[in-house]
């Protein structure tokens, strides 16, 4: 049997994995732990196809020049330790997308690494997306758009979501997240 790092349940002490952030984990055997969940998590009334999102247990690099913000790619910085950061030194390193724009430098938080979530783009990008296109690290806090049927220079980090979604003002378009496991 494969081993994998998947949690069923995981202790998030903002309750919210777009709000953690926090210095100290209380169970530190938690780090690097992968876990899904299903929107919405409320009681109103569930939407035609629920969304389900992979989510995984990180800590930010104390050291990056750039600061976190909603969609930013993240990079594994080092990935034994399960440290990310905004810094594309190595593009094929793209572990997934951080969730909370307030993330602080050095404090554990959570990246989005399958299913439907926003990202970052450069506003030439969003405008040109189309379903379908291909979205791979690039510039400090921006996805770069490959147009589908062209050919990847490196790790994808998903493909535009089908119905296309762009928020043009934010710079962010919708991608369904595919991630491979061992990256």
């Amino acid at each position: 049997m494969p081993a994998t790092f998947e949690q069923n349940a995981i202790y998030l002490q903002s309750g919210d994995p777009t709000k953690e952030d926090t210095p100290t984990l209380m169970e530190p055997g938690t780090l690097g732990a992968r876990f899904t969940m299903q929107y919405p998590t409320g009681r109103g009334a569930p939407p035609k196809v629920p969304r389900t999102t992979r989510f995984q247990l990180v800590k930010t690099d104390p050291a990056m020049a750039t600061n976190v913000a909603l969609g930013s790619p993240a990079y594994w910085l080092d990935k034994s330790q399960y440290i990310v950061t905004t810094n594309p030194a190595a593009l094929n390193q793209i572990c997934g997308v951080f969730c909370n724009p307030t993330a602080t430098k050095g404090n554990y938080t959570v990246i989005a690494i399958g299913g439907p979530w926003p990202v970052k783009l450069s506003g030439a990008n969003v405008t040109a997306a189309a379903s379908g296109d291909n979205v791979i690290g690039g510039t400090v806090g921006l996805g770069v758009l490959v147009a589908s049927g062209t050919a990847l220079t490196n790790v994808s980090l998903g493909r535009v979501a089908v119905p296309l979604v762009k928020d043009v003002p934010n710079a962010l378009v919708t991608l369904d997240l595919d991630l491979p496991e061992g990256i």
